[in-house]
């Protein structure tokens, strides 16, 4: 079962506006940013990163620069970046850019 956190964050606007605001200012606020995804999260980042951020994005640009926001800003605490490695969120990405890059080179 979901904490009330975590169903605030994707039940709402909450998530949009926090993507919003980390793709607008940048690193200044993603550590801040990721923080509050990390508390209200932290047993499942890889589907708040992989589909409900994913839903949010205007496109995959956008959504790939949020992502490598959030997660240059939870590679930086080592709790949260075992969990990332753990839940296998940095295998994934790494794996959808690596596709990105030869989905661009074939076109």
């Amino acid at each position: 079962m979901r904490s009330v956190c975590a169903n605030w964050l994707i039940e709402t606007p909450a998530l949009k506006d926090v993507a919003a605001l980390v793709s607008k200012c940048g690193n200044a606020i993603a550590s801040s940013a990721a923080g509050l995804v990390v508390t209200c999260c932290h047993h499942s980042l890889l589907p708040l990163l992989s589909q409900h951020l994913k839903q949010l994005s205007r496109g995959e640009q956008d959504y790939l620069a949020v992502v490598h926001l959030f997660l240059s800003a939870f590679l930086k605490q080592p709790e949260t970046a075992q969990a990332c490695i753990i839940q296998g969120v940095v295998t994934h990405f790494l794996a959808r850019c690596v596709q990105r890059l030869g989905d661009e080179r074939s076109t």
